[in-house]
């Protein structure tokens, strides 16, 4: 992982930037946004995957529910991650917000800890495929991305595991998933999972073994709808 340098030009963007008056602290250091994006830094939160998008509803309701609940634990995100909670949000469609609310949620658990926390990894945004990816390389070529996931997997307060089920896991991959969900679970430190499967697609990508520590740990969230992704809005 590269060595954290803080861009002050990102506070053109800053995440409070439609609540605060940016106009003090246009020429000055803010601490608030700095400690916001070290902690994105730290989860992996690079470009466009530390700033989440809006998100329209169809227009005739569809997973409104859904999120009315995920609006709830977001609400109350210190309550779910202190308490060790698990998530799985999951729609065979794509564009309907998985991802998206799972940055939401991170985003939130950040907010809630920035003036408090120390310069640690809180939280960790995970890319499935490129985990599994790296770990694949790291056998024969150590690399600086796997190392870093691996030294901070089992500490992160949450963890976000985005586009599981992407594939059909070789042995070695699903043992090295099943370890580190389990003893996430087992050590009470919370999870949010996201997938393109239902939960019978899901059991059938990760086997009974796996299946049952993310579905049977988790709230269940399902999305029916369809592209709810709304860019500028």
């Amino acid at each position: 992982m590269e060595d954290y340098i803080y861009d002050e030009r990102e506070k053109d963007r800053c995440w409070y930037k439609s609540v605060c008056d940016c106009s003090k602290c246009s020429n000055s250091f803010c601490i608030r946004h700095y400690k916001m994006d070290s902690l994105t830094h730290m989860a992996l939160m690079e470009g466009k995957l530390k700033y989440s998008i809006p998100l329209k509803l169809d227009k005739d309701g569809t997973d409104k529910e859904a999120y009315h609940r995920l609006r709830e634990i977001q609400e109350n995100i210190s309550d779910f991650v202190n308490r060790g909670k698990n998530l799985l949000i999951y729609s065979v469609n794509t564009g309907t917000g998985k991802t998206e609310w799972s940055k939401k949620l991170m985003l939130s658990w950040f907010n809630s800890i920035w003036a408090s926390t120390d310069f640690v990894c809180r939280g960790l945004f995970i890319y499935v495929p490129s985990l599994l990816s790296s770990y694949k390389a790291n056998i024969s070529n150590p690399n600086e991305y796997f190392k870093y996931i691996d030294e901070n997997i089992l500490t992160a307060d949450l963890v976000v595991w985005d586009e599981l089920c992407s594939k059909d896991y070789t042995e070695y991959e699903h043992a090295y998933l099943l370890n580190a969900i389990n003893q996430r679970i087992a050590m009470g430190k919370a999870n949010v999972f996201n997938t393109n499967y239902s939960l019978d697609g899901i059991q059938e990508k990760l086997g009974s073994r796996l299946a049952s520590r993310v579905i049977g740990s988790s709230e269940k969230i399902e999305f029916v709808g369809g592209d709810k992704r709304s860019w500028g809005v």
